[in-house]
């Protein structure tokens, strides 16, 4: 393998003006399967220079909002070390007296920090849905789990039409939705509310992708629906609908499961585990405490388990809107689940020892019920061009509660009792998260000054209880000799923050901000 890097440069030329070309866009695509191979931004003298190791026959295609795109095809050999493309004439789109239409380069286009693909332009298959279409877009991959990875980072956020759709579980959206609905996918890091506000750069960005859906698709109903049913009680149904109306969304979902899978979006997530959170009785009668996650679908991970049986019911609701111009907006997510997990066994050993031998049967089951509800919302005022209110509830409640039992048998040979033991622990638990911020922020005339108060309460109130009751008998010449456990423990964790922010940024240059925090 040639891993000598190759070069490729050359200068936009305005043909009107007779000037650079500043800030257009050059990418470098494989001409064999579109994949985009690289691509940057001319400079203030409209030179560009690209690089990469591949070899072949690749497309050159220069973009600029104020010209036509500038499409050629060049051929990389394995002795090149540098390509020199000269000075390339664009048109102004003002000056063309007729439509010109260049086949084959609309698929892939950059604006901005933006990488934007035209969704009809990649093959996929009849029914297929947006994770399908994702998988054959040039520099993104879709792992087994779902997971979307773009330009080396992970997807984040998956939005539609610009609006965030059932939280932060991307696979909601990709796995739900069929690609024939979506014009345009579009990849862009996305800034915090405070650095699009400020227009300073906090460094606080999440990798995001947003369906742009098709004209038609954003006036109507759409939606899919799945039944299935087999031998044994396993079963599995499902059912999405979505009603969109300019810019207004409505969307609910509902399933039922009892072959494992508790979440519309990660299917394998957790699916034959346990995440007893909460405060727990641990099998030596102490209280151990792992905390519950902010996902919002049912979550069995991080303690792996055998397989269990699990059934689940789940279901949820999403709206957006915005009106009044666009002055004010909302979007509200609503989610509920129930899980139960029943898990049985029994064991059979044969113990020799040099002189003797024994038996053994020992049996365990368990019962695991975890039912949450969450709902979270985003209310934004502009009150007016320089005045912006926002409002964030996000507020989770959970019960968990799980039996476990486990009894074990010593048998002589004789069929005569050794010894026995039998042991049940039960835990109740109750979390509540309960999340509410104000966040005012205010403009001044002079650009990049800005003010913002933030004032934010959060309330958590985890309560738990456990009862472990166990009983071991010892055989001595045939008399039982007993030794009972029964013990009952409870813990409370409750607290409640409140915290204010006074935000002020003052800019010295276009690209250097004084940011103070009281």
């Amino acid at each position: 393998m040639n891993a000598q890097v190759r070069q490729i440069e050359g200068t936009l030329q305005d043909t009107f003006n007779i000037k650079p070309v500043v800030y257009a866009s050059v990418s470098l695509i494989r001409k064999s399967d579109s994949t985009l191979i690289t691509y940057t931004r001319t400079a203030q003298n409209g030179s560009f220079l690209l690089s990469t190791k591949d070899t072949g026959r690749f497309i050159i295609l220069a973009s600029h909002a104020l010209f036509v795109d500038y499409v050629d095809d060049i051929e990389l050999k394995s002795s090149d070390t540098k390509l020199d493309l000269g000075e390339i004439p664009l048109i102004q789109r003002a000056q063309m007296l007729k439509e010109v239409i260049i086949k084959n380069t609309a698929a892939i286009k950059v604006k901005g920090d933006t990488l934007e693909f035209l969704a009809d332009s990649f093959k996929v298959k009849q029914g297929a849905m947006v994770e399908d279409l994702l998988k054959v877009l040039p520099g993104i991959q879709v792992n087994k789990k779902g997971e979307i990875t773009a330009q080396g980072e992970k997807i984040q956020k998956v939005l539609i039409d610009g609006e965030e759709f059932f939280g932060d579980d991307p696979t909601v959206a990709t796995q739900n939705i069929q690609s024939k609905v979506v014009e345009r996918v579009q990849i862009f890091d996305k800034k915090s509310d405070q650095a699009q506000f400020t227009g300073f750069d906090d460094g606080q960005e999440e990798k995001t992708i947003n369906l742009k859906l098709k004209a038609n698709m954003n006036k109507g109903e759409f939606g899919k629906i799945e039944v299935g049913g087999g031998w044994e009680d396993n079963w599995q149904n499902q059912i999405m609908v979505n009603s969109f109306k300019n810019k207004r969304q409505l969307s609910a979902y509902g399933l039922m499961s009892s072959i494992g899978k508790t979440s519309l979006g990660r299917e394998d997530k957790g699916k034959y585990a346990s995440n007893d959170s909460g405060p727990q009785m641990d099998e030596d009668g102490g209280f151990m405490w792992v905390s519950d996650d902010d996902d919002d679908d049912i979550d069995w991970g991080r303690r792996k388990t055998p397989e269990g049986t699990t059934k689940a019911w789940v279901g949820g609701a999403h709206y957006a809107n915005k009106w009044n111009d666009g002055k004010e907006q909302i979007n509200a997510n609503y989610s509920f689940g129930r899980v139960n997990k029943t898990k049985r066994e029994t064991s059979y050993s044969e113990n020799l020892l040099p002189n003797n031998r024994f038996f053994t049967k020992d049996t365990s089951s368990s019962f695991d019920s975890r039912n949450t509800h969450k709902l979270s919302a985003k209310f934004t005022w502009n009150i007016d061009s320089m005045t912006t209110l926002i409002y964030k509830t996000n507020n989770r409640i959970a019960f968990i509660e799980s039996n476990k039992n486990n009894s074990t048998d010593n048998i002589a040979t004789n069929d005569s009792p050794i010894n026995n033991s039998s042991r049940n622990t039960t835990n109740d638990s109750k979390i509540i998260k309960v999340t509410n911020s104000i966040t005012i922020n205010r403009k001044f005339k002079k650009t990049g000054r800005t003010i913002s108060l933030d004032l934010s309460d959060t309330y958590n109130n985890n309560e738990g209880s456990g009862l472990q009751t166990g009983d071991n008998v010892f055989y001595q010449l045939g008399n039982p000799i007993n030794q009972i456990l029964d013990q009952v423990k409870k813990q409370t964790q409750l607290s409640n923050n409140l915290s204010t922010t006074l935000t002020y940024t003052e800019p010295l240059s276009k690209k250097i901000f004084i940011k103070n925090l009281l």
